[in-house]
């Protein structure tokens, strides 16, 4: 996926091994979360997918349910 490769070929430096892990957590997270919604709202439009995405990733995020890097170490 392209998330995924800008984590295997973007600027790796200062980024370790466990950042990448939950970068790449965080990317499937959102794709999944993404599909989800859009199957639910079929006959939304690209406008209506965005705004509803958007409220999902800032529940997830204000949650704390996000990976961390911690959570590898």
């Amino acid at each position: 996926m392209s998330a995924d490769a800008h984590e295997a070929y973007g600027d790796r430096e200062g980024h370790n091994y466990v950042d990448h892990l939950s970068d790449l957590v965080n990317n499937e997270y959102g794709r999944q979360m993404g599909e989800k919604i859009a199957a639910a709202n079929p006959g939304a439009s690209e406008s209506q997918l965005r705004d509803a995405i958007t409220r999902e990733a800032k529940n997830y995020m204000t949650g704390g349910n996000y990976a961390r890097p911690s959570d590898f170490e």
